[in-house]
């Protein structure tokens, strides 16, 4: 049964990486703190990769001054490294969650049987 939440845990949160786009070592260090991230009520893996893409993508100050004209087009989302940061950080931790509420019911079928 863990081995199952691992998996999936760790999938749903490497999703997430991609679909924002994250650093390939955000990529993999998010994957790799899902689960202990998942365990722990005061640190979430949006924080350990949003807080990692944001030293990886140092945002500049060209990126705080289009930050309103970059934010209304989908493309400037990608392309401003702030608000890149926070895709990361909301992708990560949405899929993170939909994980662990998806295999939850799983795991308690697992016990019933």
């Amino acid at each position: 049964m863990f081995g199952y939440w691992l998996a999936v845990n760790m999938s749903f949160t490497a999703i997430g990486a991609i679909l924002a786009l994250a650093h390939p070592l955000n990529t993999l260090v998010s994957i790799l703190s899902a689960p202990l991230t998942s365990l722990h009520p005061g640190i979430g893996i949006g924080m350990v990769s949003g807080l990692m893409e944001a030293t990886l993508r140092k945002p500049k100050v060209r990126d705080f001054e289009q930050l309103g004209e970059d934010a209304t087009t989908f493309k400037g989302l990608y392309r401003n490294r702030v608000l890149h940061t926070l895709l990361v950080f909301l992708y990560t931790s949405l899929l993170a969650s939909i994980g662990n509420v998806v295999i939850f019911p799983i795991l308690l079928s697992m016990l019933g049987s």
